[in-house]
Parts: structure tokens; sequence; C-alpha cells
């Protein structure tokens, strides 16, 4: 049996929600017996003959990967979560990299070094399933270029970035997720983005802008790709593809007016080009790292 702590909710296509929905089915259609909980829930899992534990422990303690890591018995003990990219955060999980066996880690390739730094640790790119992500009906042409950035504002995000470009350019900029950005950047807004509302909002948007300093591996980047939108990120989105941002304010609005003179040949290129990319983000993949660890 596979204890697996994650969030999950069928209802829900975005992460986090999608990590614990798609690896249980996967883990199940491969013959694992699965059972599923919440990363909130405060339970103490008594494990069986056999038995693997497998999920997110919680920064808090009394929840129920770090409660059942003490029990003794378990076959073995893996942990799956984003990589804590701050430094208190990585202090912080000191305390769970003891209790696991393996840790999976949720990191873009640039954070590769950070990912070193564990012991019995692998580095793992976040998923996406395209089908849940349906390409968006994107025009060819516009009288000029629009950017949107998704997600929280926290300074992790460094949403100042974004605000400055949204002074310095003539561009549309705008935001949808929890709180303001600021500039002339058009906060639209928290939803789920499946909905026909946000889907027509995001397809009035060429590019895709992620300004973060800190974040770990943003599903954001691969749901823009499925939809048709074109990243351009910061290095601290851990992301390597090919349109990065810089973070001084100057260079980065000179690459988003470079990027925005792109006629729409090159557009159309990037936009399937992305799509395919998206693919080799699989379930199956990520599920094949994640049930190596679980058997050891």
């Amino acid at each position: 049996m596979i204890h697996f702590v994650y969030p999950y909710d069928t209802a829900r296509i975005a992460a986090p929600w999608s990590i614990g929905n798609h690896v249980a089915a996967e883990l199940r259609a491969r013959g694992h017996e699965v059972k599923q909980y919440d990363w909130e829930d405060e339970w103490s899992i008594i494990p069986g003959l056999g038995d693997i534990l497998l999920g997110h422990p919680h920064p808090e303690p009394g929840h129920v990967w770090e409660n059942s890591a003490k029990a003794s018995g378990w076959d073995r003990i893996v942990a799956l979560s984003p990589l804590p990219v701050a430094a208190d955060a990585r202090a912080a999980s000191a305390r769970h990299v003891a209790a696991a066996d393996h840790w999976l880690l949720l990191a873009g390739p640039r954070w590769q070094h950070l990912v070193d730094e564990y012991p019995r640790a692998t580095r793992l790119d976040m998923a996406i399933d395209p089908a849940e992500f349906p390409p968006l009906d994107i025009p060819d042409t516009r009288p000029t270029r629009r950017f949107i950035t998704i997600g929280c504002t926290l300074p992790v995000k460094n949403p100042w970035l974004m605000a400055d470009l949204s002074l310095r350019l003539p561009y549309h900029f705008s935001h949808i997720g929890p709180g303001r950005v600021g500039g002339r950047v058009v906060d639209v807004g928290n939803g789920q983005l499946a909905t026909p509302e946000a889907r027509e909002h995001l397809a009035a948007h060429d590019f895709l802008i992620m300004t973060s300093t800190e974040d770990a591996n943003p599903t954001t980047v691969l749901e823009a790709l499925c939809w048709g939108l074109i990243p351009i990120c910061t290095a601290g989105c851990g992301w390597d593809f090919p349109l990065m941002l810089p973070y001084d304010a100057d260079h980065a609005a000179l690459v988003l007016s470079y990027i925005a003179s792109m006629d729409s040949h090159w557009l159309r290129a990037q936009r399937a080009i992305g799509r395919r990319l998206a693919l080799e983000y699989s379930w199956t993949r990520f599920v094949d790292v994640v049930e190596a660890a679980c058997l050891g």
C-alpha cells in the first residue's frame, strides 16, 4: 500500500491538486494500491507490512506526513514537494530530510545546484496534461502585443518588475491572481482559469511574463505552452526556456520591445514549439520518477 499525502480534488486541474490527482491515478493504473490524504489532515498512519509513505511534508508540525514518518515499520518513506528555494525555508526543511529515505524536489533545472545540497534527493520537473489546457483562440495579428502574468503577488514573485515595465512600455499588461501588481498593470481578479470567461481573457494576450526571484517550478509556464501563450521568464522561475527576462528593468524593457516587434510567423512558430515542448512534461514521465523512488 502506498499512503499518498498531497492536496487532491478531481474537480481542479491546477497545481497542487493536479499532482495529487494524477500521481494517484497513474500509480493505481500501474497496479499499486494507493490511499490518499490531504496534507492538511492530522492523522497518524500506522504502517502495515510493506507499506510506503509518500507525499508532502507540512511546514507546521502536527500534520499527517510528519506525524506518520515518526512511526517505525515503513518499507520506505519518500517526500515529494516543491524545492524550498529561500535559504530560511531550506533550513526549516532539515527536520523532514532526516525522516525521508528519499526526497523528490519539484524544481526547474536552474535550481539543480540547490537540489544538490540535499542528501538522497532528486530534482523533478512539474508535469502537465495538455488535454486539460486546450489551445486558446489567439489571433495572429493585433494592433499591439499584450502581456499577462498569472499568480499571487508575494515578494518571491517580484511583481515590482512587471509594474515597472508597464510604466516604461506602451503595451497592455494584465494580471490574473490574488493581490495587485501596480503600475499600469490591470488586475482582473482571481478565479478558475478553465472557465470560458478566463480563457477569453487569456486569449487576448500573446505572452506570459513570470518575474519571480525564488520560484521553484511554476506550472503556469507549462499551462501557457499548452494554451499557446509564449512564456518569458526570469531565471528565478527555475525554467531554462529560450526567452529569458533580465531583472534589470532597463534591459528587460529592451528585451520585451524586441520580442514584441516579432512578426506573426515568428509567433506561430514559437507557439508550435511550445505545444510540442509541453508534451515532454507528461505525467507518465513524472510518475516514472516517483515510482522508482518508492520502490527504492
